[in-house]
């Protein structure tokens, strides 16, 4: 391969220039300064010279006079070097000292051994793999199988240098370095953490999983940190309006050293991999994007206790930005909830979907990209692209009915046993929300104010338990398949998890159905906000909980206060904003199954809001008026 241009622009100052093996830190600084002294103490002759005898870096400084730059590769298999360049810098004299650059791809040896780190008199700079604008060209595919190290690109078997490349680094570094006591159990952990990449870290779990203790796996992830083979991403907590995620997220530093980690099996479903591939190639990218511009910012994700999650905020001094990934062709307006969410906190940020499919779209005012020209727009020291060219301002469509997979606008009464038993549930909620309205009409004569309330809550409660077992009436064979152990609970929550666990795409969408267009293709639109989301569900259960069950007098749990009028008018009050929220999201509104390409619609018909489901059956071929 011939010598591709970098991003990075070295500081005119001396300083550290980290990062993983085979990202071509030596490569950069060979052609970047071809006429420097250079140390390399990966030779072992070099090596042992130094190590022996440390002060011969004075003899090769004063040696070359004309020398601007003085480069010392992998200087952490000799940190009492560090000792040496300090002095040099300090040194009095008429002669300047040269730049210096220290190359190093572990910081560990470093910290632990306790050299003097130069108090700060370099600066570091960190070299990541390729980003997708450094190639002549860039494929997606390719990069998200073998990922984006230069040591991958430039060989000539770059499948075989990528399986082999966290085996030799393991060896090479932590054996060598003596870093663990057993290179085995260490190994184990390497593949059992592979699981977690793109994934709230349970170190506790993991530590299980590798049978070692949580403080072994804690000094082992430490390692993998510190060889900058990993890294950990905070929850964004800044003006923090909801209860957040506590853990941090864990990745590979790149994409295809994930994959080659990870192992695979019958049981594996490949869009998992390729999904935590593609949101782990997101990452490195922003995270180089970062580190080359020399901005104040830093990576950030955000996740809500109650589920909802974006994928990657970027927050500085450019601004705040969020991206979600998706693995997917298509754009379905579930798959914008959780920038929709983070929106409604942070207004002021940059909301982005990356997706797999080609068009660049524009739902809801959140712009969707095509991840791999998204990617390959990426240029340290301009702003993250913003701009959309050949731009399509696309319909708001909740279940992702675009050009290329829209129905036929076919419209049939579906007779399947679980559908019509979803249609039953639903048409149950319909008969509980009449019933609450009138009861609320003669409920203020004789009852206490305390009991009205109870009586609206519990009906709200039996009403979130109707749709959730509604929804699991036809996921059912997906949560029995998983090995579920809620397929007979009764707590929503639960049934919702176990749910969302096997079919992300399940909780309903409030929409309505369109016209026919010019090809005779019906489509679904949406009805815009004020519907019970799959927050708010977690939310109104919690309260109801709160307010039906009597409170311990011991405990320190908050309890929603119900004993003065005016708490139980303002309940009251909220219970009506509730129910509207429900029969927004339920009069009419569209669901998916796990694995069946049909879009399915529930919605009430006639006078007595009859319930009835039906279905958009996907075509292949031209539409045709039915």
């Amino acid at each position: 391969m011939a010598l591709l241009g970098r991003f990075l622009q070295p500081p005119a100052a001396s300083h550290f220039l980290f990062g993983p093996r085979g990202t071509g830190k030596s490569t950069f600084l060979r052609q970047a300064f071809p006429d420097a002294p250079w140390v390399d103490l990966l030779r072992p002759e070099v090596h042992q010279r130094f190590a022996a005898r440390p002060e011969r870096l004075v003899d090769l400084v004063d040696g070359n006079p004309e020398a601007d730059v003085v480069v010392l590769d992998e200087v952490q298999r000799v940190p009492v070097l560090l000792d040496v360049v300090h002095h040099l810098i300090e040194r009095p004299g008429p002669t300047k000292a040269p730049r210096f650059i220290l190359t190093g791809s572990s910081s560990r040896k470093l910290r632990r051994t306790g050299v003097n780190l130069l108090a700060g008199r370099l600066l570091l700079e960190r070299m990541h793999p390729f980003m997708a604008g450094e190639l002549p060209s860039f494929n997606l595919d390719v990069a998200l199988r073998r990922g984006l190290l230069p040591v991958v690109w430039d060989s000539d078997t770059p499948d075989a240098t990528l399986a082999s490349y966290v085996a030799l680094y393991i060896r090479e570094e932590v054996q060598a370095e003596g870093l663990v006591r057993r290179l085995d159990n260490f190994a184990r952990f390497v593949e059992v953490v592979s699981f977690s990449h793109g994934s709230v870290l349970n170190l506790a779990e993991v530590a299980r999983e590798a049978h070692t203790s949580r403080k072994t796996a804690e000094s082992y992830l430490g390692i993998l940190e510190d060889l900058y083979l990993a890294f950990r991403l905070p929850v964004f907590r800044r003006r923090a309006k909801r209860q957040l995620s506590g853990h941090p997220k864990f990745y590979w530093f790149d994409a295809g050293v994930f994959r080659s980690v990870r192992p695979a099996g019958p049981f594996d479903r490949p869009e998992e991999i390729d999904g935590g591939a593609l949101e782990g190639l997101v990452a490195q990218h922003l995270r180089a994007w970062i580190d080359y511009s020399h901005r104040n910012a830093a990576l950030y994700y955000w996740r809500t206790k109650s589920g909802s999650e974006v994928d990657f905020i970027v927050y500085g001094e450019a601004g705040l930005s969020a991206f979600q990934v998706q693995n997917s062709a298509r754009v379905r307006n579930r798959d914008l909830r959780g920038l929709r969410a983070f929106l409604e906190d942070y207004p002021e940020a940059q909301a982005r979907l990356l997706y797999r499919g080609t068009e660049r779209l524009e739902i809801q005012g959140i712009r969707c990209e095509p991840c791999g020209p998204y990617l390959a727009g990426i240029r340290p020291g301009r702003p993250l692209p913003d701009d959309l060219p050949d731009q399509k301002i696309a319909p708001p469509a909740p279940n992702g009915i675009t050009k290329e997979s829209r129905g036929t606008g076919k419209v049939k009464r579906t007779t399947d046993k679980q559908l019509v038993e979803y249609a039953n549930r639903m048409q149950e909620i319909v008969r509980r929300t009449k019933a609450l309205a009138h009861f609320r009409q003669v409920s203020a004569v004789g009852l206490p104010w305390m009991m009205v309330v109870e009586v609206h809550y519990l009906q709200l409660r039996h009403i979130l338990e109707l749709i959730a077992t509604a929804l699991l009436v036809v996921n059912k064979t997906a949560v029995e398949e998983s090995g579920s152990s809620d397929m007979q609970s009764w707590r929503a929550l639960r049934i919702l998890d176990a749910i969302e666990a096997v079919n992300p795409d399940f909780y309903p969408e409030p929409s309505k159905q369109g016209e026919k267009d010019a090809d005779g293709v019906r489509h679904s639109q949406p009805v815009g906000g004020g519907f019970l989301t799959r927050e708010h569900f977690t939310t109104l259960y919690r309260i109801c909980g709160s307010i039906l069950h009597t409170r311990n007098p011991f405990t320190r749990k908050t309890h929603v206060e119900r004993t003065s009028k005016g708490d139980c008018q303002r309940l009251l009050q909220q219970a009506d904003e509730w129910q509207a929220r429900i029969v927004r999201l339920l009069t009419h509104h569209d669901f998916r199954i796990k694995d069946d390409d049909t879009l399915y619609l529930a919605h009430t018909v006639g006078p007595d809001h009859e319930f009835q489901v039906v279905e958009f059956v996907p075509f292949h071929g031209a539409p045709h008026d039915q």
